[in-house]
């Protein structure tokens, strides 16, 4: 916990509270973020990643058993899913240039993907997952909201249309 709570500051090193709400900030410079190994990126951007999925699991689906919300939260982290959104992503023309650049970064760094994953599939979940991180650790809260808004309409919305949304 940091010392500046009591005096009403930070509450913790990435929130900062305004008028009650609570609202993103970098501790990060721009180019600190930009020099990050992609894999770091990608290491907070799957953590934000799913934790923006559960809290979204838990919104629509308050009532819901753990194991149905695991399923369903499962469904997003696949990385298949993760690329089809980054594919979607760019052909909408919904990435800027720099969130494409993390996304370039992450995506070209060498990792072993799981063997039930497809390798072309899995470096663009590692390119999704490093931009998040990007736009995390930036404070870009805007935007990373407006990017996982569509993943979750377009993941949500696949399921519908094939009839396995309950």
């Amino acid at each position: 916990m940091n010392e500046d709570n009591e005096k009403g500051g930070r509450h913790c090193l990435f929130c900062k509270a305004t008028k009650g709400a609570t609202q993103l900030t970098s501790e990060f410079e721009y180019e600190t973020i930009r020099r990050m190994n992609p894999i770091v990126l990608a290491y907070i951007g799957d953590a934000t990643y799913e934790q923006k999925v559960r809290l979204e699991m838990i919104r629509r689906y308050p009532n819901q058993k753990i194991h149905e919300l695991h399923k369903k939260a499962v469904s997003f982290a696949k990385a298949k899913s993760q690329a089809d959104i980054v594919h979607a992503l760019r052909a909408a023309e919904l990435l800027s240039e720099e969130e494409w650049y993390f996304v370039k970064r992450g995506r070209n760094t060498q990792s072993m993907p799981p063997k039930n994953a497809d390798v072309n599939d899995y470096r663009y979940a590692t390119g999704f997952e490093a931009m998040i991180g990007y736009l995390f650790l930036s404070g870009r809260e805007d935007r990373l909201e407006r990017i996982l808004h569509f993943a979750f309409e377009r993941i949500l919305g696949a399921r519908s249309a094939d009839g396995s949304e309950q």
